[in-house]
């Protein structure tokens, strides 16, 4: 990952905190990922009179030219992955005097988009399915990850659309990204963390809420 911009500092704390680090890692042991978004908001059109959800991430209009980033599959932002976390956050353990010791929980889906092209180039992406980018994520970023107060467990992952984007209206994702060399997949994960996860890192302070290949660092 190329040396990232940083464009501001922010105070990320509570499950928002154990996310930056993911981020972070997967930013760093993934080299063909160009985005990894933070934790996405479910927003509401309305379309020939019902309600259309998709995932968004709030962005910066000076940056972006627009309130929110779409995160349904797209060309343009290339491979990237985002988190879908659920509503509940659990209290594993409370009432110890000193509030960094508490520990939390919660489930969370990383949800990728991706184009096998932009991953294996020449020839080889012909030979590779989705399976080969959930083998990537498991075997360079997940199994890798290692920090003082974060720890996770990837519990299933899945590849239809329907259950990818599950509590999205996903037929709204365009017919070309159902078909090769497009895909995505999800994988679901129970994080554990402490609220003051390792006080003393160089993260300490900053949000990265989006972090891409492309060395583009973004705050919340």
């Amino acid at each position: 990952m190329a040396n990232p911009t940083q464009i501001a500092h922010v105070n990320p704390v509570l499950e928002d905190r154990a996310l930056l680090y993911l981020q972070q890692h997967l930013a760093d042991t993934l080299p063909w990922l160009n985005y990894a978004f933070g934790r996405a908001s479910k927003l509401a059109i309305t379309r020939d009179v019902r309600q259309v959800y998709y995932p968004a991430y709030p962005a910066n209009d000076a940056v972006w030219g627009k309130e929110y980033i779409h995160l349904w599959p797209d060309e343009n932002l290339g491979n990237f992955c985002f988190f879908d976390l659920r509503d509940e956050q659990i209290v594993t353990e409370w009432g110890k005097r000193n509030m960094a010791n508490n520990t939390y929980r919660f489930g969370a889906s990383l949800i990728f988009s991706f184009n096998l092209k932009k991953i294996y180039g020449g020839e080889t992406w012909k030979n590779s399915t989705t399976a080969n980018v959930v083998n990537e994520v498991f075997v360079l970023a997940l199994a890798t990850f290692a920090n003082v107060g974060v720890s996770i467990k990837a519990d299933r992952y899945f590849y239809h659309t329907e259950n990818v984007y599950r509590g999205y209206t996903h037929n709204e994702v365009k017919n070309q990204f159902n078909m090769r060399p497009y895909g995505c997949f999800r994988i679901d994960l129970d994080v554990n963390y402490l609220p003051g996860c390792d006080e003393e890192s160089e993260l300490s302070g900053i949000g990265y809420d989006i972090i891409g290949g492309t060395g583009i660092v973004y705050p919340g």
